[in-house]
């Protein structure tokens, strides 16, 4: 008999542990993912919101009118003086048309603004991705912890195994790039650890449950061969 993970304690229960904190941890990676969207949408759409070239539309009256700047960002507003001279007022409005170029908008923000965007976009949708994959198979755990079927254990223990493969090499892999720190290193081999240990847990939950189905078995059996005896 092999070290019990638990220390003696339940694996069904402790199991049961297991599939509650991964749902709360999907239910925070769904909620993350959703906010890094917006963000994204939001630094993708900025640009739209910048100010272009202005065009003027004058409107005068007989007294005075007015100048006004029309884009899609902004309206701006400028009233004439009173007319003392009719050439006055043509040259107040040839002043004033001179000088409504509007903002310009650096096109370097834009690039940034859009790099940025898209990938907080492409983070959100992987993050969104995966929690909803680790809410679905944490549900499937805890209902086949629950009511001890072994089947629903087996779905979440091959896919954990799956998804712990690609993380574990991409973790070596980072560990040999000149970029890594001992922050990362450790952050990323605690998860590894974390990950190995549950999924420890629930194989030997799933061991367990065989072996009360082939005692059961066994003790059907020894019954059915004694009255036949």
């Amino acid at each position: 008999m092999g070290f019990h993970p638990c220390c003696g304690g339940s694996l069904q229960t402790w199991t049961k542990v297991i599939a509650i904190l991964q749902i709360i941890k999907a239910s925070i990676s769904l909620f993350g993912g959703v906010i890094l969207l917006a963000c994204g949408g939001l630094l993708a759409l900025a640009p739209s919101l910048a100010p272009v070239n202005v065009t003027s539309t004058i409107t005068s009256s007989h007294h005075g009118g007015i100048v006004t700047n029309t884009s899609h960002a902004y309206l701006h507003t400028t009233l004439l003086p009173p007319i003392s001279h009719p050439l006055d007022h043509f040259h107040f409005l040839n002043q004033s048309t001179s000088n409504t170029t509007g903002p310009d908008f650096d096109q370097n923000s834009v690039k940034v603004f859009h790099f940025l965007g898209g990938i907080l976009i492409m983070a959100s949708v992987f993050t969104i991705i995966e929690g909803f994959i680790t809410l679905i198979l944490s549900i499937i755990l805890f209902n086949g912890a629950s009511n001890r079927l072994v089947g629903k254990c087996r779905v979440w223990l091959i896919v954990q195994a799956i998804f712990l493969l690609p993380a574990t090499v991409f973790y070596f892999a980072r560990l040999t790039s000149s970029s890594s720190d001992h922050l990362t290193n450790s952050t990323g081999a605690i998860g590894l650890i974390i990950n190995g240990y549950c999924m420890w847990v629930v194989y030997a939950f799933i061991n367990e449950m065989r072996g009360e189905e082939a005692a059961k078995r066994m003790g059907l059996g020894q019954a059915y061969y004694g009255q036949k005896a």
